[in-house]
């Protein structure tokens, strides 16, 4: 969903949702959301599917992060 109607650098990044407790940023719906805007950085996502899967796997293999 959209926080707002604002065109700004991070808008094309998923929204990471706040959480009262630490246990539950461990979830998987919160570190998917950090992972993908962590790959949003690094991958292109307007190639083939081919293409995306190649570059995906080539970053969990070779990146230092």
């Amino acid at each position: 969903y959209d926080i707002h109607s604002i065109n700004t650098r991070q808008s094309c990044k998923l929204h990471v949702p706040l959480s009262r407790l630490s246990l539950a940023t461990k979830t998987v719906r919160f570190n998917g959301v950090e992972l993908w805007n962590r790959l949003s950085a690094k991958i292109d996502y307007s190639c083939s599917v081919t293409t995306f899967k190649h570059n995906l796997k080539y970053y969990f293999i070779h990146d230092d992060d």
